[in-house]
């Protein structure tokens, strides 16, 4: 337990960590029982089980591909609830990027049949569970999963440096492929960058610079910073690299620009085939719908849908105690966090308000309650998974209530 809650007690804010999608996966394991296979533990179907079809036994394991590198920090496993005894007596977790250099990240014992199991964060590409007890019980996993913050769409960035490489580009560090890299074409010297430009204000606390197969071209120092507007920047974090895939966790952030800034010296050029940031995944707006319960003359609730801010929807009459603006997420969405931006009427932000979550638009959960103390308005909840969201004022004010943008996040 103590390890789970650690890492939320420093009062500090957090990243949710979300499932991984599995589509990509594939499972090994040192047995299986006839007729199973180590599939079945990634189906997402408890009705289902790989199961080790002996007595626990140290050396025995379990190991999923997840088909490419990616961060995460939890790993969940449960057996069917009529085999609770089949959970591993005591276990190693192991990381690794090529399935022969393996790094163990947890070791203890096991306590239960539904296990959750938070650790460092690491960027891998397989995970291994080794049994390392004996017990009369078979070894069986009905659901395993890996959780992480979720890489941020990059769809919409565009990257500058202070130079490149011969035939290499800025974008080439964003593009998803690993046949591409970013480089500086010159030996690595303070004051070298590499920026991105995300497209909209996002929210994240990792990041991930991996030099992919030019193994030796990775920062020897780095200054992160970001930015709400490429001109004033904070620095979160500095540090060194040691390998081709170099970690970055800080405070979480509220900003548009990351920069990374070279602070050592090397004679490896600095290479990114791929840069990515990890943090509250915005959901698509697409199919959605939004209602409220005044909207002023010309306008529209879909405007603080539409991504763009210099348009809004508007109360079109002082706030009070009641009003109401509520989306149709068209299906139900996981989501932890919405934002309600004002844009540049900055004074109209919710006073008071409710956050409440639907799946049927009729019986409604609430989330969060709050005050706003400006036109950013950012609220936090447990994830849930829900169609319709609602935010009802609970305070009054002369100001109308606008919002530019409404989004969502998981």
């Amino acid at each position: 337990m103590i390890n789970d809650i650690k890492k939320f007690s420093g009062g500090a804010d957090w990243m949710q960590s979300v499932a991984l999608p599995e589509g990509a996966w594939t499972a090994t394991a040192s047995s299986t029982e006839s007729g199973g296979s180590p599939a079945s533990a990634l189906d997402w179907n408890t009705s289902t089980r790989w199961s080790t079809g002996q007595a626990q036994a140290p050396g025995q394991w379990f190991q999923a591909d997840l088909g490419s590198m990616q961060s995460f920090d939890q790993v969940s496993f449960e057996t069917q609830s009529s085999n609770t005894y089949d959970y591993p007596r005591c276990y190693q977790i192991q990381v690794s990027a090529d399935a022969t250099n393996w790094n163990t990240v947890r070791a203890d014992a096991g306590f239960g049949w539904k296990e959750v199991l938070s650790f460092a964060p690491q960027y891998a590409r397989y995970v291994r569970v080794n049994q390392t007890c004996a017990a009369n019980n078979w070894w069986s996993i009905a659901e395993f999963h890996v959780y992480g913050e979720a890489p941020l769409a990059r769809t919409a960035w565009a990257a500058s440096a202070s130079s490149s490489g011969p035939g290499t580009t800025p974008a080439n560090g964003i593009d998803g492929s690993t046949g591409t890299r970013w480089t500086t074409g010159t030996a690595q010297t303070p004051g070298q960058w590499y920026q991105v430009d995300m497209g909209s204000t996002q929210t994240f606390d990792q990041l991930v610079l991996d030099a992919g197969s030019a193994a030796g071209n990775y920062p020897r120092g780095y200054q992160v910073q970001v930015s709400p507007d490429a001109t004033n920047w904070t620095t979160v974090a500095t540090g060194t690299g040691s390998g081709p895939a170099v970690l970055v966790q800080f405070q979480v952030q509220v900003a548009r620009y990351v920069k990374i800034v070279q602070a050592g010296s090397a004679g490896n050029w600095w290479s990114i085939q791929e840069l990515n940031v990890y943090g509250e995944q915005e959901n698509g707006h697409t199919g959605w719908t939004a209602t409220a319960s005044s909207t002023e003359t010309g306008g529209s609730t879909a405007k603080a849908l539409d991504g763009n801010p210099s348009t809004r929807w508007s109360s079109g009459t002082p706030q009070a105690a009641g009003q109401w603006f509520e989306v149709d997420q068209g299906a139900p969405t996981w989501f932890n966090h919405v934002v309600m931006d004002s844009g540049p009427n900055t004074g109209d932000y919710a006073r008071g308000y409710v956050v409440q979550v639907s799946n049927d638009n009729s019986t409604w959960q609430t989330v969060a309650a709050g005050e706003a103390g400006g036109g950013w308005v950012a609220v936090n909840f447990p994830i849930v998974q829900d169609r319709y969201v609602r935010v009802t004022l609970r305070n009054s004010s002369t100001s109308w209530w606008s919002i530019a943008e409404f989004r969502t996040f998981q």
